[in-house]
């Protein structure tokens, strides 16, 4: 009987029936802002009317190493669009061109990225809150071409990447994991994330960062050298500033 229930609450949750996907418009039909532009506009508040992003969706919740969030991509830049609700990789698969409204939204920077949503949490102003409602997400981001591929750089050495790079897909390695064998991508024992340390053969480290709740995390992470894909993020790793990569899921480690 609970799993059925488990499997009809599946259902309901993800469905596309549920949401009413806003009608089809190409993104030149939009006079859109660009991502590497937002930053400075967020300083003096709220975005104002007419600030339109588009770009595509290289990130998604499917694997769950992504909380209530996707995030989007253009020519200059990448960002994290925060949105209340869950299956978000049904409504914008890796790959699909979106429109994003941001006019009333606040922005601000989290581990390095710009994330936009609704007003900044009280308890911490570098976080925002989620957009509200299926309503306002469909309102707010809009579908505007199917799924591409959207394939980052050529692999790339971790001391090669730059501060510019934050909030983008990128691939680097090659690269080992410096855990002790048999780690895992994610561990429950604390906190809501797991931070792994990969080292290049120059000695230049990034941390790979994995919920406890994405669909690999109980997973051995590969002893081999490795080249690995991910969301660029940039926090603290044992007193020292690192950049941090988000995979999407194991499809994004070679």
């Amino acid at each position: 009987m609970l799993g059925w229930l488990t499997a009809l609450l599946t259902l309901v949750g993800c469905g596309r029936g549920d949401y009413e996907m806003p009608p089809f418009r190409l993104a030149e039909e939009y006079h859109t802002t660009h991502i590497e532009d937002l930053a400075s506009l967020a300083e003096m508040g709220p975005f104002g009317e007419g600030v339109v992003v588009s770009g595509r969706v290289v990130a998604n919740d499917h694997s769950g190493n992504f909380y209530k969030s996707i995030v989007v991509e253009d020519s200059t830049g990448g960002m994290e669009v925060r949105l209340d609700g869950y299956c978000l990789a049904s409504l914008y698969p890796e790959g699909c061109g979106v429109v994003v409204s941001l006019d009333g939204l606040w922005a601000s920077r989290y581990d390095g990225v710009l994330q936009v949503g609704r007003v900044g949490y009280q308890w911490n102003e570098l976080l925002v809150e989620p957009i509200a409602t299926q309503r306002e997400i469909q309102r707010r981001v809009r579908v505007c071409s199917v799924a591409e591929a959207w394939e980052p750089m050529a692999p790339i050495a971790p001391s090669a990447l730059s501060e510019d790079m934050r909030g983008r897909l990128v691939c680097i390695g090659p690269v080992r994991c410096a855990e002790e064998e048999g780690a895992r991508w994610g561990d429950d024992n604390y906190g809501s994330y797991c931070d792994r340390l990969f080292v290049a053969e120059d000695g230049h480290r990034v941390v790979v960062r994995t919920s406890r709740y994405a669909d690999f995390a109980t997973l051995a992470i590969p002893t081999r050298w490795l080249t690995i894909k991910g969301v660029l993020y940039r926090d603290r790793y044992e007193g020292e500033d690192v950049f941090v990569l988000k995979i999407r899921s194991l499809d994004d480690v070679e």
